[in-house]
């Protein structure tokens, strides 16, 4: 039987791929009620499941959900890792075209984007 730790550790990473799984499937609003779920649980979310729902962010070519979530992730104080970033720039280069040829500005993009940097490399990159 798992106690203590252990267990926490098994419930974050059963939701972590519980998550996944409905990325995968194109179901992102149900993994997004997953990881609130899990928030409100207080099973806190670990870089895997915030990962997880940019990825699905990314399949949607959703730029402001992605740079929410991202934020959320540094606000609990989570460091982002390699694949954060490479989530993050295959978001913006598949909303580069959307910016293009569509109405969305980068301005919107930038009061949801707390790491200017990024942003700044954003804007170069497209």
């Amino acid at each position: 039987m798992l106690s203590g730790n252990r267990l926490w550790r098994v419930r974050r990473t059963r939701y972590s791929y519980n998550i996944l799984g409905l990325v995968k499937k194109g179901e992102i609003e149900k993994a997004e009620e997953v990881l609130q779920s899990m928030i409100d649980r207080r099973v806190y979310p670990d870089i895997f499941a915030y990962n997880a729902l940019i990825k699905g962010y990314v399949l949607t070519s959703d730029a402001r959900k992605a740079f929410k979530t991202f934020n959320n992730l540094k606000k609990r104080g989570l460091i982002p890792s390699d694949i954060s970033y490479a989530s993050m720039f295959a978001v913006c280069s598949r909303t580069c075209s959307v910016i293009k040829y569509h109405t969305v500005s980068f301005l919107s993009l930038a009061k949801v984007c707390s790491d200017r940097l990024l942003f700044l490399i954003i804007i170069v990159y497209c």
